[in-house]
């Protein structure tokens, strides 16, 4: 029974989906029958991931230790049928890439890649307690800069990486605001009987207005932006556990400490 709910809910999402999305293709950015044809896959495609992605389930951040790597319940079952092992299947072509978002000064002389996923507690503990101080140690004084990027390892994580992509641009006291208070909100927006609708408000409450979240949580250009990313998580660097950071070569998955990621970084 519990099954055929969810199916059922699927559906009736997937079915709004089309009907936004088929009315949402720009015929300006289209140009050509083959453009309408690739954009019309990558919207089907899309929705596919809705229907044929099992929802996660997660763990309280405080149910784990720092020594833990945080790992979806996707990657627990069969990647190719998890939601980024669906992602990871998809072609999207170079002009979906999206700027980089970056912490810190240009001239720094450390380049740190950080991977995040909205909906992984470790993610939330790391945001919350770590970073803040390892942000003014070391971003602040110019010693690292940070690649902020999102993992998506569920829809909950794509639609509020969207979000913050499409509402606060390239503003870097926006972007480090607003993930701060989804984190902060995260055990209560996860347990809400409408995640979707708890995320809008979350924006809603940081004083966006409710017309702009509407139309950037279904913007297919940040969102087909952001899966290209997800693909060179997977396919480059092998992530799947959150979070995670690469520095010269070096890739730690999992929970970690302002401390030991200086030390990753080789700065003190």
């Amino acid at each position: 029974m519990e099954f055929l709910v969810i199916l059922e809910n699927k559906m009736e999402l997937f079915k709004k989906r089309i009907k936004s999305c088929l009315g949402k293709i720009p015929p300006a950015e289209v140009g050509t029958i083959f453009g309408h044809f690739r954009v019309f896959l990558f919207f089907i495609f899309t929705l596919l991931l809705v229907v044929c992605s099992s929802p996660s389930k997660y763990v309280a951040a405080d149910d784990l230790s720092p020594e833990e790597s945080y790992v979806s319940s996707d990657t627990e079952d069969d990647t190719e049928e998890s939601f980024a092992g669906n992602l990871a299947k998809l072609q999207f072509p170079d002009e979906f890439k999206l700027e980089e978002v970056v912490l810190g000064q240009d001239n720094a002389p450390v380049t740190l890649v950080m991977y995040t996923s909205f909906s992984c507690p470790h993610c939330r503990k790391f945001h919350l307690e770590e970073f803040p101080k390892f942000k003014k140690r070391y971003v602040d004084t110019g010693k690292v800069k940070v690649y902020l990027r999102s993992y998506l390892d569920d829809l909950g994580a794509l639609e509020s990486a969207t979000l913050v992509r499409c509402l606060c641009g390239q503003s870097i006291n926006e972007i480090t605001k607003i993930y701060h208070y989804i984190f902060s909100q995260q055990p209560k927006w996860l347990k809400s009987e409408d995640p979707r609708e708890f995320l809008k408000k979350i924006f809603r409450t940081q004083k966006y207005a409710p017309e702009d979240i509407d139309k950037c949580i279904e913007n297919q250009r940040v969102l087909a932006g952001l899966m290209k990313e997800q693909q060179r998580a997977m396919h480059e660097f092998k992530l799947i556990s959150m979070p995670a950071f690469i520095v010269n070569g070096k890739i730690h998955q999992g929970m970690i400490t302002c401390q030991k990621l200086a030390d990753m970084c080789g700065v003190n």
